[in-house]
């Protein structure tokens, strides 16, 4: 549908011409989606004090994400992101809200999913952009480092904790 909407010939470049066509299908989702994102954000907007640094909480990002996979099973990959966790300072209390606003977007998350029927064909993966090192700094808080954890949710999933950590084996404090 959106190809019809391109007002230039494809290049004979066939990766400048595929860059086109991905463009164009690009454009053509974000209008096929605006409904269902106007829809949820009209009815699901938090309150002023569930925001994180003016952005809607992880929550609500996550309500979002499973209304578009509910709604468009053909949905492969919804990304939600969530500021705020650059916490260098006063960490406890940051990352104590922080992690609670994640914990109950993933249990209303898999909730919504489950009772759409989709669990078997749902996975979350957490991640963060940057590691942390593991010793608290001089203000209650941690600097970057390349320690880190990621949470993989889904029915698929063994359960479990992977990995080891050998805290007797830091590089330079990470």
């Amino acid at each position: 549908r959106a190809l019809t909407t391109m007002t230039s010939p494809l290049s004979s470049d066939p990766l400048e011409a595929a860059a086109q066509i991905a463009l164009a299908r690009s454009l053509g989702a974000v209008t096929s989606f605006a409904p269902v994102l106007a829809a949820s954000t009209a009815t699901t907007n938090p309150p002023p004090d569930q925001q994180t640094n003016g952005r809607a909480a992880l929550s609500e990002g996550l309500a979002t994400a499973a209304k578009l996979i509910i709604n468009h099973h053909e949905t492969r990959i919804v990304v939600v992101s969530a500021g705020g966790f650059d916490t260098h300072a006063n960490q406890l209390a940051t990352q104590k809200a922080l992690l609670s606003d994640l914990a109950t977007g993933l249990q209303s998350f898999t909730t919504a999913i489950d009772q759409a029927g989709l669990s078997d064909d749902v996975i979350v993966v957490t991640t963060s952009e940057f590691g942390r090192r593991v010793a608290e700094n001089g203000s209650g808080g941690t600097d970057h480092g390349t320690g880190n954890v990621s949470l993989i949710l889904g029915t698929k999933i063994v359960p479990g904790i992977h990995g080891e950590l050998d805290m007797t084996n830091l590089i330079n404090g990470d």
